[in-house]
């Protein structure tokens, strides 16, 4: 009768064995491609703004969980060479299949967004500060297949298309039910955003960044 092929192998043999499956096992699991998040189904959009230096998976799961349907990361400041941590990031919550949306301020210029088109998988792009209506408006008729949304201040002129509205507390819900309603929360408490939340029949975005007047 045969006997294992381990025993047949030199002494010392089967522990280096074993150490090798283990490591083909952990390849095998690298190779993998990561789960999807899951999003919970939702009557309309439900964004989360942070930071591109705040991004993670673990961010995005955590949203997730909390009824957002997408994050929207701000890039007005953000390097894209080849060295930025963010975009390691950022392509990890892209290969989980949950979406991510562009936030750039283009007051000083609209080079910033163009550039997170060319080096991004984005779901559209907010578009944000001065002259935002014309920008966005212009930059559809160059990828007419792309959302791209300027971000407004509540009471502004009607804009092109589809727009953002930042709003006050106290409107977040009305708005919500016609524009995509900004709610600025890095200072609000927790259960406060959290019944405007469910007070929100419509689309927003909840900001964990400070967005001021555009200038």
């Amino acid at each position: 009768m045969l006997g294992s092929p381990l025993k047949a192998l030199p002494g010392g043999s089967a522990p280096l064995i074993a150490g090798l499956a283990v490591v083909l096992l952990a390849a095998m699991a690298a190779a993998l491609p990561p789960s999807p998040i899951a999003v919970k189904p939702e009557v309309a959009e439900r964004g989360y703004l942070v930071r591109h230096t705040a991004l993670s998976d673990r961010l995005a799961e955590l949203k997730a969980s909390d009824g957002y349907t997408f994050l929207a990361v701000e890039l007005t400041n953000a390097r894209f060479d080849g060295e930025a941590m963010w975009r390691e990031h950022y392509d990890l919550v892209s290969r989980r299949r949950f979406p991510l949306w562009a936030w750039v301020d283009v007051t000083n210029g609209v080079e910033k967004a163009h550039e997170a088109l060319r080096s991004l998988t984005v779901a559209g792009v907010f578009v944000y500060g001065r002259d935002a209506a014309a920008v966005a408006a212009a930059m559809r008729r160059e990828r007419p297949a792309l959302p791209v949304i300027p971000v407004l201040p509540a009471g502004s002129a009607p804009a092109e298309g589809d727009v953002a509205l930042v709003t006050e507390p106290g409107r977040f819900a009305e708005v919500s039910k016609g524009a995509i309603a900004v709610l600025v929360a890095d200072r609000m408490p927790a259960g406060e955003v959290r019944d405007l939340r469910r007070a929100a029949e419509g689309r927003y975005v909840v900001s964990e960044v400070p967005l001021y007047p555009p200038r």
